[in-house]
């Protein structure tokens, strides 16, 4: 009796056991299935290969560096730990106390990542790349053509391709800078990496690659529109993307400001990060960039022979040292942002240069901007104002000299159909205003510089010299001869002292 009781003691107690093993091997092998998200392992897949080809690759998609910037990963304890700084993509800007920032952030996020990183997270692998992975069907990276090659380039597609199984759509496009020289260049603009096999319901997911070339004396990363075939459009369809999903896909060229890049671990993998981060935090529409046609300036000039003499080389020295220096005081001082106008926006665009008989040069400032210290800047910078027209809120227009060459400022104001600037006859008194159709503002790169220009360059052109304004006249009369300008009331006289206002000359 008592042996059977043992026995069945051993048998429940055996049984017992049993059940918890069964249990915990059904809970390991349910974890072992676990898939990791398709973001993830593209993004794991891609930053490994692009090491094993000597391939730096670093984030600039703008919802991840938001979250990174605002500290998202620390609010859900997300792995993010950033190891060091880069030395070998570090960029222009070396300084020490960029240096002692870059170092002081990643102490910071060290000191907060210790703090965060609390409680079971071992089963939480991708916070930050598959934040909200539902929504986003797009993961924005970028490299440097300094540290690729066409070779190296694709040797990684290949290995993809082969040992991962992955689709890679290989952009590449005309080097800009050297069409004019009738020179057809092939440089590598962008790849998409794709996973075919994975069902769209599954969260399919693309990896952008974004190949970023030095412009603007070395200073700027440039990025290339994205120009693909329908079959390479089909491949993205099937994944669930639009065209207009792809960054910068609708728009020409995007232009970055050069930044250092942190060597970082996110989620689990090796990548790095811009720092600091701004230039990427904007939507791609403050960043547009459209080259300068070297092509219709050589159309142009040989139809009308470029002005080579010395007077034309004195205006073109001066007023590349104006445009400089107002660049630099606005711009950098100020931080107001203005773009070439008038006769200065008409020599960038048909000749790649000043109109050397015009006399000056004309660049515009969006009225909301105008702040007195302005005139304060440029008087300290030698640039004294001569006249003033107008007042903040109805016509204002300034105007400069430096040495014997004068700068005007248009102020532009918005209206809901059309924009406009106003003009003032110093004599009489007398209004004018000058119409444009709306238009944004997009980057280009004129005398070496990253300037403003309007995006809808031509038909803001069009508006102020008329369809013919690839003919040079040098007979303009501003209040009549653009066809834009309209009759806008007068001054009265007791408004003159506060609205036309001529500044005696310095003695030169």
């Amino acid at each position: 009796m008592v042996k059977a009781h043992f026995l069945f003691l051993v048998a429940i107690t055996s049984g017992f056991l049993l059940t918890i093993q069964l249990i915990a091997l059904q809970y390991l092998l349910r974890q072992a299935t676990i898939e990791e998200p398709t973001q993830w392992k593209l993004l794991d897949t891609i930053t490994t290969a692009a090491q094993r080809f000597n391939i730096p690759i670093f984030v600039v998609d703008r919802f991840i560096l938001n979250l990174i910037e605002n500290g998202t990963y620390l609010n859900n304890n997300d792995w993010f730990h950033m190891t060091s700084i880069t030395t070998t993509m570090e960029t222009i800007s070396k300084s020490e106390t960029k240096r002692m920032k870059a170092n002081k952030l990643v102490r910071s996020v060290l000191m907060n990542e210790q703090a965060s990183i609390t409680g079971d997270n071992n089963n939480i692998r991708c916070r930050i790349f598959c934040h909200d992975s539902e929504n986003r069907k797009i993961t924005y990276l970028a490299t440097l053509s300094d540290f690729v090659t066409q070779e190296s380039l694709a040797s990684f597609s290949s290995f993809l391709s082969l040992n991962h199984k992955l689709t890679v759509i290989s952009l590449s496009d005309m080097d800009p800078t050297l069409r004019h020289l009738n020179l057809h260049v092939k440089i590598p603009t962008h790849l998409i990496v794709v996973d075919e096999e994975v069902d769209i319901r599954k969260n399919s997911h693309v990896i952008h690659i974004s190949i970023f070339h030095d412009r603007v004396q070395g200073k700027y990363w440039w990025q290339a529109p994205i120009k693909m075939n329908e079959n390479q459009e089909r491949i993205l369809h099937r994944q669930g993307l639009k065209r207009m999903m792809l960054h910068n896909a609708l728009h020409l060229n995007a232009i970055y400001a050069k930044t250092t890049v942190l060597h970082t671990t996110i989620d689990g993998l090796n990548i790095s990060l811009p720092y600091p981060v701004n230039s990427f935090l904007n939507s791609i529409e403050k960043h547009l960039f459209i080259d300068n046609d070297l092509k219709r300036a050589a159309e142009f000039h040989a139809q009308f022979p470029k002005e080579e003499s010395y007077e034309a080389n004195q205006f073109r020295n001066k007023a590349t040292a104006l445009l400089t220096k107002v660049h630099h005081l606005l711009e950098n001082n100020l931080h107001i942002p203005f773009w070439l106008s008038s006769g200065t926006l008409l020599g960038y665009y048909r000749q790649c240069d000043f109109i050397t008989y015009s006399g000056d040069v004309d660049i515009g400032i969006w009225a909301q901007d105008f702040r007195p210290e302005i005139i304060e800047t440029f008087s300290a910078a030698n640039i004294p104002l001569i006249h003033w027209f107008g007042r903040p809120n109805d016509s204002l227009e300034l105007s400069f000299l430096s040495g014997d060459l004068k700068l005007d400022i248009f102020f532009f104001y918005r209206e809901s159909d059309h924009f406009w600037n106003g003009g003032t006859q110093a004599r009489t008194g007398l209004k004018f205003k000058y119409s444009f159709p709306k238009f944004t503002l997009c980057w280009t790169e004129f005398i070496g510089l990253l300037l403003r220009i309007p995006c809808e360059t031509e038909s803001y052109l069009e508006a102020n010299y008329g369809k013919q304004w690839f003919v040079p006249t040098k007979n303009w009369d501003w209040k009549s001869s653009p066809p834009n300008v309209k009759p806008n009331g007068q001054w009265e006289s007791r408004e003159w002292p506060e609205t036309i206002r001529l500044l005696p000359l310095p003695d030169l």
